[in-house]
């Protein structure tokens, strides 16, 4: 299977689920903006964004993190909407207008370390939530890197010149793999609300819907593994969102697109691949 056809299964695919499915078609194709807002316990995350986690207990203790640094992360914390009983347990919410927002103080401030560390702990936070309980403590790693600011700064940069694979090749962070620096990648675009070729996230379960399609099960099109096959993917979901537009979805993305991969059920039903339920009050 060529690249060419891979784009053009996975365009049909998409097209046929979409004129199966009228309210997923209508939300994906319509003007009502991505949301998903996800619920935060600040109890669980204050300790870890201002101390570097419990120093008596010692479990899991990152060291004591630079002042600077610690005011930056813990900033967001406060600044962030009451939960408004979003789950029970959290008491704040964070969303992706909250990303965008965050991402435009770091272009207006001209990548200050303070808003391009509110904008990775945001995102660190988004992507976490309260149902992966590493994600404060993998902040917190990330937070007494002494790296942080410079790699932010450098993939910010790279992220909104347009050079994805290179800051790809360039992130380097401790506690932020792929499924991570893949979303402060995105968040990061967000400061150029016009971006043409916006980069994705990629995390495990895109990846899995991805094989769950078969677009790589024989090997015709391999895993998107590396810089190389990060932009691979994203060459592909673009153009499959071109192509989903051509076919009479207006408003169809490659950003939605993604969505569409990430949002599924757990299990591996074969019968009309990742596409076999979209839960219609998910928002992301």
């Amino acid at each position: 299977m060529t690249s060419k056809s891979v784009k053009s299964k996975l365009s049909a695919d998409v097209a046929r689920y979409l004129a199966g499915h009228p309210s997923h078609r209508d939300w994906v194709t319509g003007a009502v903006p991505l949301t998903r807002a996800v619920p935060i316990r600040s109890s669980t995350w204050r300790i870890w964004l201002q101390q570097g986690g419990d120093q008596a207990r010692h479990k899991g203790f990152v060291g004591v993190l630079p002042p600077a640094i610690a005011h930056a992360a813990v900033s967001v914390l406060d600044g962030l909407h009451p939960a408004n009983g979003l789950r029970a347990g959290a008491d704040k919410r964070i969303d992706r207008a909250d990303l965008h927002n965050l991402a435009s103080a770091v272009a207006a401030s001209r990548k200050s370390d303070a808003d391009l560390v509110a904008l990775w702990v945001g995102t660190m936070m988004w992507g976490s939530g309260m149902t992966n309980g590493r994600g404060p403590w993998r902040t917190a790693q990330g937070l007494g890197d002494e790296r942080l600011t410079g790699v932010l700064r450098q993939t910010f940069g790279d992220v909104t010149n347009g050079h994805a694979e290179t800051a790809y090749d360039g992130f380097e962070l401790t506690g932020s793999g792929e499924s991570f620096f893949t979303k402060w990648f995105w968040a990061a675009s967000l400061a150029e609300p016009n971006a043409s070729f916006r980069p994705l996230i990629l995390d495990l379960r895109v990846r899995a819907a991805l094989r769950l399609v078969g677009m790589h099960a024989s090997g015709a099109w391999p895993p998107p593994y590396g810089a190389s096959g990060y932009v691979r993917y994203l060459r592909l979901l673009h153009a499959v969102a071109t192509a989903v537009h051509a076919e009479g979805f207006p408003g169809v993305c490659a950003e939605r697109l993604e969505w569409l991969l990430y949002d599924r059920p757990p299990h591996k039903d074969q019968t009309e691949h990742c596409f076999v339920v979209w839960r219609a009050t998910a928002d992301r």
